[in-house]
């Protein structure tokens, strides 16, 4: 569960909370959130027969909260949600993500009270953290329509870094294909645009940088 330090860092310090876990080197290999999350993989990894169904009834037993809900609860959602990403690459055989994607996790973005803010940022975390393992590429249009719009500036400043990182996994992802995504270029530009703008660290503007280098790279002269 998300720590009251992680919560005032994501207040203060919003870039340097949403930096990519690859980009922050030692100081994440030696928290304890990278300990825990560890020994979690190495225990469904290891466990995997035990382990998948106990995280497929957690998956199941979350619906969409209500934003009157207390804080707590939103965290114990938020824990799951973090759980299921973690497992994917155990879980994509016994569990039906585009389904999920489509019947859930949509709903979840669309609700925009603050308190809600920390299960959204994790949805799209989720997002980014499946496709690249399992995704059917005929969800591919309901996922732009998805994502692009939480690219918004109105958005928490998390939750925008976090969705263009998940939208850079998702035109990395093998079955990209160009012409599904070519409708959403122009929006996407200014999108990623506004935010390297908003942004002000050098790590964070390189981390924007490096989703516009992917998009060029795979749409081309669709830029």
């Amino acid at each position: 569960i998300l720590s009251q330090e992680e919560l005032d860092k994501w207040q203060d310090s919003p870039e340097e909370y949403a930096a990519p876990e690859d980009a922050t080197g030692k100081l994440y290999m030696f928290s304890n959130r990278a300990s825990v999350e560890g020994a979690f993989l190495a225990l469904v990894h290891e466990l995997q027969l035990e382990a998948v169904p106990i995280i497929t009834r957690l998956i199941n037993s979350i619906e969409v909260t209500n934003v009157t809900s207390d804080v707590h609860s939103l965290l114990v959602k938020e824990a799951i949600l973090n759980a299921t990403g973690l497992a994917a690459f155990d879980l994509y055989q016994h569990f039906n993500f585009e389904s999920w994607f489509h019947t859930h996790l949509i709903n979840e973005l669309s609700i925009t009270d603050n308190r809600y803010r920390i299960v959204r940022r994790r949805v799209v975390w989720l997002i980014g953290n499946w496709v690249p393992i399992k995704f059917d590429p005929a969800y591919y249009p309901a996922l732009y329509q998805t994502l692009l719009p939480i690219l918004h500036p109105n958005e928490d400043l998390v939750i925008r870094l976090t969705a263009a990182e998940s939208l850079r996994q998702v035109i990395d992802d093998v079955n990209f294909v160009v012409d599904s995504f070519s409708p959403f270029v122009p929006d996407t530009m200014q999108l990623l645009l506004k935010l390297l703008q908003d942004v002000n660290e050098s790590d964070t503007k390189l981390a924007v940088m490096k989703v516009f280098s992917q998009l060029i790279e795979q749409v081309g002269v669709a830029v």
